[in-house]
């Protein structure tokens, strides 16, 4: 079950990443505009970004903490480009449910 759980969970959130990323940014632009923003807009705008930024600092922790001590130099500068990583892996999930749905006996392969 947990096995389960954790696939349809890495599938819904690549699924779902781009479109919480718009709504934050939207929200931020909102309260930026805004003369006067309420509360709940604030509150709203600082979960969504919290939840942004602390997803890619747990990531960022178990990359660097799957590494060996010696590899973290190499692969230091590389945690910054994480929200990349996220938007790519998003693209390629939608591009994997509209190919399942389009073409679903399609199989692409690398040449080896």
């Amino acid at each position: 079950m947990v096995t389960v759980l954790l696939l349809v969970g890495t599938v819904l959130s690549a699924l779902v990443h781009p479109f919480l990323l718009a709504s934050a940014i939207v929200s931020l632009i909102r309260l930026l505009s805004a003369q006067e923003a309420s509360f709940a807009a604030k509150l709203i705008a600082w979960i969504d970004w919290s939840t942004i930024l602390l997803s890619y600092i747990a990531y960022g922790a178990l990359c660097w903490s799957g590494t060996h001590q010696a590899e973290r130099r190499e692969i230091s500068w590389r945690i910054l480009l994480i929200p990349a990583y996220w938007l790519g892996f998003s693209l390629a999930a939608w591009r994997a449910v509209i190919q399942l749905f389009k073409d679903p006996f399609l199989w692409e392969k690398t040449p080896h």
